[in-house]
């Protein structure tokens, strides 16, 4: 049986301020703007360590839509580690990170592809002849409040059809405001093997087959983002 071996992050949330621990010494408060950092970083060493065929981001890289230069660097640092491993990356921008002309000064390596605002998608091949279709859409303005999924239509032959989506799931309550909003009942009868869900915080996991999962943020903030998250490997 044919099959892959990706990583599914999503809700980066680079350079966020965490807010609420400015109280604490400078020093210790410094190391800890600095963890969501070290968590990518971790996240990038295991693909590599794993082999991964790629990784799926889905959306919300960046905490604030004025990204640093600073998070800009690290994130093509982590890009550039990935390629150096020929280990191809796919991603969507979130409500939080979404395109705008002028707002990325740092051009990403070639095996990043980054999708824009309509709904398409791309063929993954591995050398073996394996080969993935993976859609998705990046948001163009902060408030995405129409449902996209009808948009989302698997197209022709490949071995794994996989969508990324940075939404809301409406069946299921939430603290996040509701963006791209989806049914459950409704992408799981679309014929795609995996959907790579982003915006929630929380790993959540949605159905089984097909794989609808939120893999939660990288690194908690505060109280209410503890608990295991982060990367989801899948194969």
């Amino acid at each position: 049986m044919t099959e892959i071996k990706f990583l599914h992050i999503a809700d980066l949330h680079l350079d966020s301020p965490f807010i609420g621990l400015k109280s604490l010494p400078r020093a210790i408060y410094e190391q800890i703007k600095e963890a969501s950092y070290r968590s990518f970083q971790a996240i990038t060493k295991r693909a590599i360590a794993e082999k991964v065929d790629f990784v799926l981001i889905s959306g919300d890289i960046y905490d604030k839509e004025d990204r640093s230069i600073k998070a800009q660097v690290q994130f093509y640092k982590e890009m550039k580690r990935l390629q150096e491993a020929e280990i191809d990356v796919f991603l969507i921008h979130g409500n939080h990170d979404f395109l705008e002309k002028g707002k990325d000064l740092i051009l990403l390596p070639e095996n990043v592809h980054t999708f824009d605002e309509k709904v398409s998608h791309v063929t993954w091949e591995g050398r073996d002849g394996r080969t993935s279709k993976i859609y998705g859409f990046s948001y163009g303005s902060r408030h995405i409040l129409e449902n996209r999924t009808a948009e989302y239509v698997p197209d022709g032959h490949a071995d794994f059809h996989i969508a990324l989506l940075h939404g809301s799931e409406l069946t299921k309550s939430s603290e996040h405001d509701v963006y791209a909003p989806f049914r459950l009942e409704e992408i799981t009868r679309k014929g795609f093997d995996y959907w790579a869900l982003g915006h929630i915080h929380k790993r959540e996991v949605l159905h089984e087959n097909p794989g609808v999962y939120y893999p939660g943020i990288i690194q908690g903030r505060n109280r209410k983002e503890s608990g295991g998250k982060g990367e989801l490997l899948l194969h």
